[in-house]
């Protein structure tokens, strides 16, 4: 459930930010890599913490994996100017 919560979360965020983009903020989708950059530095530094469950863990790792997958997508998105939600590299994103 944690992970079905997390990609319609990371779908909202990025329709948002196409949102962004439309209304003019260009530089929206590198705010949004650096939002999820600092986002993934303190879920590394929550799996540090010694106070974490081993169901608990295993949970966080997952979140981590899938994030730093979908920090990949962004930094593509970045990197070839992806602006507008009817692009195929975003389209081809949802599932």
């Amino acid at each position: 459930m944690v992970l079905a919560a997390n990609q319609i979360w990371w779908t909202a965020e990025v329709e948002n930010v196409f949102e962004k983009i439309s209304q003019g903020n260009k530089r929206a989708m590198k705010e949004y890599l650096q939002q999820l950059n600092y986002q993934l530095n303190e879920l590394v530094t929550l799996m540090g913490s010694a106070t974490l469950t081993s169901r608990d863990r295993k949970k966080i790792d997952m979140i981590l994996t899938v994030d730093v997958h979908i920090r990949d997508i962004i930094e593509g998105f970045v990197r070839d100017s992806i602006t507008d939600p009817m692009e195929f590299e975003w389209e081809s994103q949802l599932r």
